[in-house]
């Protein structure tokens, strides 16, 4: 979810949101927060606010998918006179909102997008006709393996993530480093190529046969996964610094815009305003389940070669 994926450095933005649309799927993973994995939130680092709306959503049923409001949005986003890049993602599929589409074409008139998005639906080929790659940064595919091969989405995942990239779409296959996956991660990695994807995997973070990920990981389960200390250690931010809240922060599907995953300060909404810290800060956490420090290298070295002087402590 970096931005050294990117390939064009002229896509150049000012704040980057991280915006979850819905927290409904059409997938039921097992590593996911759905119903069957609450009793493990807890011991998942997550913030009482987020166990919190993750037990009302799934628990009660009241996971709901609301359009865009495009209109109130593009006013919030211009009144600051600052260019966004706006990613769309979080705890649900952002391609099941009703008006995804025509959203990310009015956005993307000015501003930038990027997609994290499991790949299934079949808006997929409206928005590769309709949206210029040039305004999404990055699509990042999850690859839910075994979710896809129960629900039998596998050939229509490599069907549309060939289809993003022959369309110029930034589009990297990710899979979630679970350990139950790691007796097939090799053959997984050659199906993909030959499939023409280069499949990678990300660190797990949560509970598994007693055992906390990421930092449980055995160094033969990092070799099989392809992961690295670097991968381990973002997760582990306490004391460094960090841009949250300055210009990168987190939306929730109600607009409420929080300065990061686990610190719930309220600092505006998406639909009526945006309330940014004045200066960066440095992470009281022990652990950070979404490092937005770490996920776009470049926007955070930027950030921090501009703004050293400006550092506080949170």
């Amino acid at each position: 979810m970096s931005r050294q994926n990117c390939e064009k450095k002229d896509q150049e933005y000012d704040i980057w949101l991280h915006w979850i649309l819905t927290y409904k799927c059409n997938l039921g993973c097992a590593y996911c927060f759905n119903k069957s994995q609450l009793k493990n939130l807890k011991n998942t680092g997550l913030s009482r606010q987020l166990i919190k709306n993750y037990i009302l959503k799934f628990v009660t049923g009241q996971a709901n998918v609301s359009k865009i409001n495009t209109h109130a949005l593009l006013q919030t986003l211009d009144r600051t006179g600052k260019i966004f890049r706006l990613e769309l993602s979080g705890g649900g599929e952002p391609f099941l909102v009703p008006n995804i589409i025509e959203a990310c074409a009015e956005i993307t008139k000015k501003h930038y997008i990027g997609i994290v998005t499991n790949l299934t639906s079949e808006k997929i080929k409206e928005f590769c006709i309709l949206i210029d790659p040039g305004r999404v940064l990055s699509i990042i595919a999850s690859l839910h393996i075994k979710e896809l091969e129960r629900a039998g989405l596998i050939s229509r995942y490599v069907n549309n993530f060939l289809l993003c990239r022959e369309k110029g779409f930034n589009i990297t296959a990710w899979e979630v480093a679970y350990p139950q996956l790691l007796d097939q991660a090799e053959e997984y990695v050659r199906f993909f190529e030959e499939e023409g994807i280069k499949l990678n995997f990300r660190p797990f973070c949560g509970r598994y046969n007693g055992k906390l990920y990421p930092g449980d990981y055995t160094p033969q389960e990092m070799k099989v996964f392809g992961l690295d200390i670097s991968d381990i250690k973002k997760f582990y931010q306490k004391g460094n610094i960090c841009n949250a809240g300055y210009n990168t922060a987190v939306v929730l599907p109600n607009g409420e815009i929080h300065t990061c995953f686990r610190i719930n300060e309220n600092i505006g909404n998406i639909y009526t305003g945006i309330r940014l810290k004045s200066a960066m800060i440095t992470c009281p956490l022990d652990y950070c389940d979404c490092p937005l420090n770490a996920l776009d290298p470049y926007f955070f070295q930027k950030t921090l070669e501009k703004n050293v002087s400006k550092i506080i402590n949170n």
